[in-house]
């Protein structure tokens, strides 16, 4: 069964690495924290949509993207998929 929420809110905001995270794999183009003030229980499924600069691909020798998460267990490749 699926429940409607009201006023839900996601924060993205760009970060520096934190010391303590390890660094992930690849070149990274950023690092970013999403915060929500709904429950773990209430998400079903999250879509990220992002861009990343073509330039920034030619600078850093990049021809493939992928979305990685850190938890506490480590790094976490997210499918990922161009548009």
């Amino acid at each position: 069964m699926k429940n409607t929420v009201t006023n839900a809110k996601v924060v993205l905001s760009r970060i520096d690495k934190p010391a303590e995270i390890p660094n992930c794999p690849g070149t990274a183009y950023g690092y970013f924290d999403i915060s929500t003030n709904l429950e773990a229980k209430n998400l079903n499924s999250v879509t990220l949509n992002f861009r990343v600069s073509k330039a920034w691909t030619l600078t850093n020798s990049v021809e493939l993207i992928k979305l990685y998460r850190y938890q506490q267990n480590g790094w976490q490749e997210l499918k990922t998929l161009k548009f």
